[in-house]
């Protein structure tokens, strides 16, 4: 892997599931607008064959094309393959193991905060790809979301620092 790139997201409260029929009723979409601008801007520069890590319900995996989707979240995929029957979907927890295939891009939208063993996950996503990784996470600096699904949320200085120790695993 020659490239790891990290966004930090300043949208608060984005990821409430249980707010989605609300959300959609909305904004017409199952995306919270500062997600989808990540995903719209992650669709110009990704290449060749795509992963995505933490797919949720898949809607990032169709914006970008991405060659596979995984969720940690059986239900997550099942859904995803729904909405999506021409995509492939699979579950994967990027906190316990490399995916088993190997692709030019993984990509990973708003989902490290929700893992405890954040180091290995890193590895395990740069282990899953040829080329470059790219992450999304919540800036901590910017906001300070109330999200009980978060496990930590990292400031640009933390997750840069954790992403080059990964690196060298």
């Amino acid at each position: 892997v020659g490239l790891i790139q990290i966004f930090m997201n300043p949208e608060k409260d984005q990821d409430r599931c249980e707010d989605t029929i609300e959300h959609f009723n909305k904004f017409g979409y199952v995306m919270f607008p500062e997600q989808k601008g990540i995903y719209k801007f992650l669709s110009d520069k990704v290449r060749g064959t795509i992963l995505e890590a933490g797919c949720g319900m898949g809607l990032g995996a169709y914006m970008l094309g991405a060659d596979m989707a995984t969720d940690k979240l059986e239900r997550n995929v099942k859904f995803a393959q729904e909405l999506y029957p021409d995509f492939n979907f699979k579950v994967w927890d990027i906190s316990k193991n490399r995916f088993e295939a190997t692709y030019d891009t993984v990509v990973c939208v708003e989902t490290v905060e929700h893992i405890e063993d954040i180091k290995k996950a890193l590895k395990n996503l740069i282990d899953s790809a040829y080329k470059e990784v790219w992450i999304s996470t919540p800036n901590r600096s910017v906001e300070t979301p109330d999200n009980p699904f978060h496990v930590r949320e990292y400031n640009k200085e933390e997750i840069t620092r954790v992403a080059k120790f990964a690196f060298e695993l």
